[in-house]
């Protein structure tokens, strides 16, 4: 019987077989030689670099493609923190710019986030290399303790139509004098007269006293009602709205004034915006701007235009002014097209109102005063 032997070798027991020292030095040298294409691989950046740079290639130089505005503001932000000093009926914040482009600049309209604003801009356009400044009043009186922000949008072309944001920061203390609501808004499609309310809060120690009641048109009646203590101290005063019934079509506003004995707030002012019937399509008025701005303290100044379009049917009777120290005057002319009517109005301050008015309205009556046509009037006390 033949014996059988199985001959295991190193590499069935998971090892490897020995080798000589010479064979170990050859493998660990191919172990450790990189192959040649990973070398030219990590070449290839430095051989770019060294082309790149021997190669006379002029690049153009880098250019700013945007077109800057033309307007440029001192600043975008201002703020008022009225608890550090005395109350007064008016906050002016003003923003000062200059026309740093090569072109005229011509502003449009100034939106507001709040109709307690009445912004006047000191000249309509800027020429290249001109400064002008933006006045924006802020009444206290229709503000409410606390803090506020208010928002104007400046549009303007430079000749391209641009955009800018101002921005108005007040913080109001908790004793003051507050109008609530801030402005009065009736709608009057009757014929009977309507009535309504609105009351003037003094939180202060020693509050204001009610001495008379004006209207601003002879149209609205107001007259002050009841007077009352407030729970924490102070007073609060009623004063009473009238508008008559068949009151003209349209969208109207009035300023009701109030005289007080109060030294910091002798004068404070309501809007009273009065909504009337609507008017037939072809009865439509245009009125730009929007209001007057006047220079109160400096009579005798530069007249403020107001354009007027109103139906060629209309038969305009006269004008009324508040308060009395305005002056207005207007030219009539046909305007383009046969239907309508141009009225050109020219308002001045040949004197300084003998109260301080902040609010005041031009009234046009047509008709026998069936039909209206108001336009707005911001003093500025500078």
């Amino acid at each position: 019987m033949k014996e059988h032997r199985t001959v295991r070798t190193d590499s069935e027991h998971g090892g490897r077989q020995a080798s000589s020292p010479a064979s170990q030095q050859s493998e660990v040298a191919q172990i450790r030689k990189p192959p040649v294409v990973l070398m030219l691989l990590g070449l290839l950046p430095c051989l770019a670099s060294l082309v790149f740079a021997t190669t006379d290639t002029k690049l153009s130089p880098l250019t700013d493609t945007k077109r800057r505005p033309g307007l440029q503001f001192e600043r975008h932000l201002d703020f008022h923190d009225v608890r550090t000093r005395d109350l007064v009926p008016q906050l002016v914040s003003e923003f000062y710019f200059r026309n740093t482009g090569s072109e005229t600049v011509r502003f449009g309209e100034i939106q507001r986030s709040c109709g307690c604003m009445s912004p006047a801009l000191s000249s309509d356009s800027v020429a290249p290399g001109e400064t002008g400044v933006l006045r924006v009043p802020i009444a206290t009186a229709q503000q409410s303790p606390g803090k506020h922000d208010y928002l104007l949008t400046v549009n303007y072309t430079d000749p391209e139509p641009q955009q800018v944001v101002l921005c108005v920061k007040a913080v109001f203390p908790d004793q003051m004098v507050v109008l609530r609501p801030r402005a009065l808004f009736l709608s009057q499609s009757s014929n009977s007269p309507i009535r309504h309310a609105f009351s003037i809060d003094d939180f202060r120690p020693d509050p204001l006293k009610v001495v008379g009641v004006k209207s601003g048109s002879s149209l609205v009646k107001a007259e002050a009602g009841s007077r009352e203590n407030l729970p924490d101290g102070g007073a609060s005063t009623e004063i009473d709205v009238e508008i008559p019934g068949d009151f003209p079509p349209g969208r109207h506003v009035f300023p009701v004034e109030v005289v007080t004995d109060d030294a910091e707030f002798p004068l404070l002012t309501m809007p009273v915006w009065v909504t009337g019937p609507a008017r037939p399509a072809d009865q439509d008025v245009s009125v730009k701007p929007q209001y007057a701005v006047l220079v109160a303290n400096r009579p005798g100044g530069e007249p403020e235009f107001v354009s007027v379009d109103i139906p060629s049917s209309w038969e305009v009777s006269h004008v009324e002014a508040w308060p009395e120290e305005l002056d207005v005057r207007y030219d009539s002319q046909p305007a383009s097209g046969s239907q309508r009517h141009h009225l050109l109005l020219q308002i001045r301050l040949p004197e300084t109102p003998k109260m301080r008015h902040l609010d005041g309205v031009i009234t046009i009556h047509a008709n026998e005063s069936h039909d209206l046509v108001t336009v707005p009037v911001k003093l500025q006390w500078l």
